[in-house]
């Protein structure tokens, strides 16, 4: 089984490379502070994913662009 690669409450560079993503790829507006909360949770929602994302839909949402 695959560990989840960032879930809600996560802080730091990974959560941070996740909303460069979201913000580049899927248009959104998140404030990139490394946290992952409710407005990132619910960019993640909007594209199509779910808490926790897994490693391989970590590295989908970031290699999209």
């Amino acid at each position: 089984e695959e560990l989840p690669h960032v879930k809600y409450g996560d802080k730091g560079e990974t959560v941070l490379k996740l909303q460069q993503a979201l913000n580049k790829c899927y248009k959104n507006t998140l404030t990139e502070d490394g946290i992952l909360g409710d407005k990132t949770q619910a960019a993640l929602t909007q594209a199509g994913y779910q808490l926790p994302v897994l490693k391989n839909k970590f590295d989908e949402v970031v290699s999209k662009c």
